[in-house]
This record gives C-alpha cells, structure tokens and sequence, in this order.
C-alpha cells in the first residue's frame, strides 16, 4: 500500500491510526499552535516554572516546543550559572501521558536530547555521569507516563496519577 508524503508525515501506519487513534501533530502546526498562546505563557511571570501537562504526547512534538521555550526564557532572564538549576525547573514542571509505549520512549528521549543540546551548545557538562544528567533522566522518566489519558488508567489498570489518598 502506498502511503502519501502528507500521510507518511502524520501517521506510522493505517493500522496504529485505527487500533490506537494515533496521528502525529507534524512541527510546523506545533508552533502555530504555540504562537496563539505564546505572549500569554512567556509574558507572566514564572513562566520556566509553570506546569504542562501534555494528555497525548505522541513523540513529544508539543514537549520539546515547550522546554525549547522555556529554555529561551531562561536564557534571557537567568545569569548562566543558574541554568542547570532552572532547566531541571523547566523540566520538572513539564507533565506527559502517552497511551503506546514506543512513542513514550520516542518523547522521553527527545526530552533529554533537547536538555542536553541546550546545555552543550552553551558549553556545559552534561554527559552521563553528571548530576545534571542524571537528575534530568529521573524528572523524565517520573513525569512522562505510560497511560489512557481517557480511563485515567495505566496498562495494568492503575490509576494514572491518583490525587486522593485511598
């Protein structure tokens, strides 16, 4: 079956689309979409800090659109030597709940891969073994979730982020 180049940039395959509703947002309408909210979100204050949560992350398009603006913010607003420390806030305040696995491991990776471009252009350390690294890797990991946005439920049927104490 032959798919065409809009298709081939929306959708992995006919049957993802079916079986999960999975169609990708591609980045040009990520920032479209980001440039209708984008003077109320960075023009508040504590805009680094304030928290996203992404019900249907996909690969992370809108997740990596969002860190990138925050990491724009830091940068104009913070002294250098405070950008791990802020980033780690950009990062900790970004929330994500993707229903397939390999689209979750595609955003948690993106995620980290823009933290690490960020700090390595501005020539900061941030291989494996450092801090900054390793803390970046434990926010990902604990604030994009495996789950059904629509049930509130992981796959073995927990709640997703239960508010309440039971």
């Amino acid at each position: 079956m032959t798919q065409t180049i809009a298709e081939e940039l929306l959708v992995r395959s006919r049957l993802r689309v079916k079986a999960h509703g999975e169609v990708f947002t591609p980045r040009r309408m990520v920032d479209q979409m980001l440039d209708l909210v984008r003077g109320d979100l960075e023009e508040r204050p504590g805009f680094v800090d304030r928290t996203v949560l992404e019900p249907a992350a996909g690969d992370g398009n809108f997740l990596v659109a969002i860190l990138q603006c925050k990491f724009n913010e830091i940068e104009q607003h913070f002294p250098q030597e405070r950008w791990g420390d802020e980033s780690l806030f950009a990062l900790a305040s970004i929330y994500a709940i993707e229903l397939l696995e390999d689209n979750r491991a595609d955003a948690r990776a993106a995620m980290l891969d823009v933290l690490l471009a960020f700090h390595t252009s501005h020539g900061i350390a941030c291989d494996d073994g450092t801090d900054l690294t390793k803390a970046a890797k434990f926010l990902i990991d604990a604030n994009i979730v495996r789950g059904n946005t629509l049930t509130g439920r992981t796959p073995d049927g927990d709640e997703i982020c239960p508010f309440h104490e039971t």
